[in-house]
């Protein structure tokens, strides 16, 4: 058994090699769970390269589009790549300025999508499929699938701390990482399992003497706290990336405080 599944992890790594002309890091890491792996590449590919209503280069720029949102520089590097090959147009890799209005007409969608998507509505469907540079209604639903793919695929590369391809990554960057793996300070002396595990009693102990009120009273002020948090609007777009990102201080807001009565329906359980 160990042997099939060892061989259908490599027949599958073949087969991303041989659609993406690269082993990424982001297959090698789903790797470690062939199912999801199998059902994550035939996905992808059918949605970057089957058949669909999209032109292959509007595929691959939406999918920059996307990670533009999340910051997600490593997604932006693959999918410029992939445009590219795909016969797209280098001025448009200046920036969300340089393309189609039909393409920039997508991006209220896009960031509704990353951000608050319980504000998506039909008027903004609707808005896309009228005008001069209208889309079908089948050219929206694959946008909108690209887009929804590839934000949560950025949550995967932020959350499993995935690294630029190695020709990707600036020169810079690259040495300073060389430098920093020769340049690691030993663990820190004398803490062994004990200590940590009496540590850890300690602060149970601790939690323990709080009543259910007072525990009740902290979750509150630390979900206060980190609702403010996440409502700032100093958010800074990194250079290389900026010219993907309109209206960067749309963010994730709390749409249902505890206490406050939300104008948005939201469903309860």
């Amino acid at each position: 058994m160990g042997h099939q599944g060892s061989f259908n992890t490599h027949v599958l790594l073949i087969d991303a090699f041989l659609q993406n002309n690269r082993l990424d890091h982001v297959t090698q890491v789903m790797g470690y769970h062939p199912k999801y792996l199998d059902v994550f590449l035939r996905t992808q590919n059918f949605i970057l390269r089957g058949d669909g209503p999209l032109p292959y280069d509007y595929r691959h720029y939406i999918a920059i589009m996307a990670a533009g949102r999340h910051q997600c520089s490593y997604l932006i590097q693959l999918q410029k790549q992939e445009f590219i090959m795909q016969g797209g147009d280098k001025n448009w890799l200046k920036g969300l300025a340089h393309t189609p209005q039909k393409l920039r007409n997508l991006y209220e969608i896009n960031k509704i999508l990353a951000h608050r998507p319980w504000l998506l509505n039909k008027s903004h469907i609707q808005k896309l499929t009228k005008g001069s540079d209208n889309w079908s209604l089948s050219e929206v639903v694959h946008a909108i699938v690209l887009l929804v793919h590839f934000h949560c695929l950025c949550s995967f590369v932020c959350g499993c701390g995935v690294r630029e391809e190695l020709d990707h990554a600036p020169t810079c960057e690259r040495t300073q990482e060389h430098a920093t793996q020769h340049d690691v300070s030993e663990p820190e002396a004398g803490v062994g399992v004990d200590t940590l595990m009496q540590r850890m009693k300690t602060l149970s102990e601790q939690t323990e003497e709080f009543s259910a009120e007072e525990r009740a009273k902290r979750f509150e002020r630390v979900e206060r706290q980190s609702v403010e948090l996440g409502t700032s609007t100093g958010l800074r777009v990194r250079p290389s990336i900026e010219h993907f990102v309109e209206d960067p201080g749309f963010m994730y807001e709390d749409f249902a405080r505890r206490g406050e009565d939300s104008p948005i329906p939201t469903f309860r359980v």
